[in-house]
């Protein structure tokens, strides 16, 4: 779930502006490093009751680091229905533009671009984004700062920051034990781990997934410490070596699955058959 500890300063400040009283169409940037929570903050301003309801229209578009213009057109147009762009998949790029320029025209809108890595994929969708001054909104959200400052106009793209200690034993603790209270011979290991995720959200969550999974004994959990303790590195670094601990305690069907899914390019639609 959309668990949001430790970013409702800038939850609020993002929702600030999109309800803001500028009525000219206005970029809303997000941008921080990969794994910090910038599109799980952007996905839960997009699904908030009250920002549904201020826009007459919205789409999530993921862009992804091969972004191709005419699939993030054909994502606008979708709406959030799904087989909402069977209809438009035989259109030319041009035909797509003038589409969602006709469909956005004269309507309150939110589009949301997530991950995006390039000023080109902007500069290929940003003429179909009619501004009829009426509080429209497209919110981005990038791990380059000159992404967010080219794309973003007139205000200062927002920074996602890192979880503070407090915060990271709060969300670990709420994604192993919920609504429970932590036993008292893990706190101290709990916290051990925590810290050891340095800030980063995605560190946390992947961790107290393996956590969850494990028994709640001492010796279980200080093992797990110990294995991150081992690996001192950089953030992204220490991030990819919990990543790894979590793969390496999976069991083996599901190693093979795992890997399987690495056919697959970065956010793509993966079909199965039950």
């Amino acid at each position: 779930g959309n668990t949001l500890v430790g970013m409702e300063d800038v939850f609020n400040n993002i929702r600030d502006q999109l309800f803001g009283q500028t009525p000219a169409l206005n970029v809303v940037s997000i941008v921080g490093m990969g794994g910090i929570g910038k599109s799980t903050l952007a996905r839960s301003l997009f699904n908030h009751p009250s920002v549904y309801h201020r826009f007459d229209i919205s789409s999530w578009v993921t862009v992804s680091q091969a972004c191709d213009a005419k699939e993030m057109l054909l994502d606008v147009l979708s709406f959030g229905t799904p087989g909402g762009k069977a209809m438009y998949r035989d259109m030319s790029e041009d035909e797509l533009l003038d589409q969602v320029h006709r469909e956005l025209k004269r309507k309150r809108y939110l589009i949301v671009l997530d991950d995006m890595w390039t000023i080109e994929a902007w500069d290929q969708v940003r003429r179909s984004f009619p501004d009829d001054e009426n509080g429209s909104r497209i919110m981005i959200t990038t791990r380059l700062l000159e992404v967010a400052n080219c794309a973003g106009n007139d205000f200062p793209p927002h920074h996602m920051p890192f979880l503070s200690l407090e915060d990271s034993w709060k969300l670990l603790s709420l994604k192993v034990f919920g609504n429970e209270d932590c036993p008292p011979q893990l706190e101290e290991v709990g916290k051990q781990i925590a810290k050891q995720c340095q800030g980063l959200a995605l560190s946390v969550v992947v961790i107290a997934g393996l956590l969850s999974k494990i028994n709640r004994t001492y010796d279980d959990w200080q093992q797990i410490a110990d294995n991150v303790n081992s690996h001192i590195g950089s953030t992204s670094q220490q991030c990819l070596a919990i990543l790894a601990l979590s793969y390496n305690y999976l069991p083996c069907s599901l190693k093979a699955c795992f890997l399987y899914m690495g056919f697959f390019l970065e956010d793509a639609e993966i079909s199965y058959r039950y």
